[in-house]
């Protein structure tokens, strides 16, 4: 009887069966690893925008004395004045509910720039102590909410991130 060198086919269906196993389970850690990687570089995004953003109009604020909200049709306007007595605002900052992504937008002397990214969407922005008349608070709150926009409805970009800030708002 001569013996016969090599592996069984029962052998070799079990080896690729459990290398198939580790492979799949392989290619499901690499691609949890990736989503969280979105994951957290779209947060990280949208944190640094809010926040830059945030920073922008508490330095805005800070120099101005008197402030005022108002809205026209889908748009929200936060007006900042040195005087109550004429309509020249210093800055107004607005979001246009009308435009997907919600942009958050600042007109300084007649010139609108876009203060956050054409990937994050405002879904809140309100100024606590600000009313509808020219009034001059010891302090606002500013509080902005945003989400990353993208086109496809992912839930890994879902999460929303609020920041606030409260402002003193110059007396002098």
């Amino acid at each position: 009887m001569t013996k016969k060198l090599g592996f069984t086919l029962i052998e070799l269906t079990i080896v690729i069966a459990l290398t198939s196993g580790l492979l799949l389970v392989g290619v499901a850690v690499i691609a949890n690893i990736y989503q969280t990687n979105n994951k957290t570089r779209s947060q990280m995004e949208v944190r640094q925008n809010l926040q830059s953003v945030l920073d922008t109009m508490a330095r805005e604020i800070r120099q101005t004395k008197y402030v005022k909200y108002s809205t026209i049709g889908n748009i929200q306007l936060y007006n900042s004045y040195d005087s109550c007595t004429n309509n020249n605002y210093i800055s107004q900052y607005d979001k246009d509910t009308a435009v997907t992504p919600v942009p958050l937008r600042q007109i300084t002397n007649g010139v609108t720039q876009n203060l956050t990214s054409v990937k994050i969407n405002i879904s809140n922005l309100t100024f606590a102590g600000v009313t509808n008349t020219c009034s001059a608070p010891d302090s606002i709150t500013i509080n902005i909410t945003a989400n990353y926009h993208t086109l496809a409805t992912r839930s890994d970009f879902t999460d929303s991130i609020t920041i606030s800030e409260t402002v003193a708002l110059r007396k002098y």
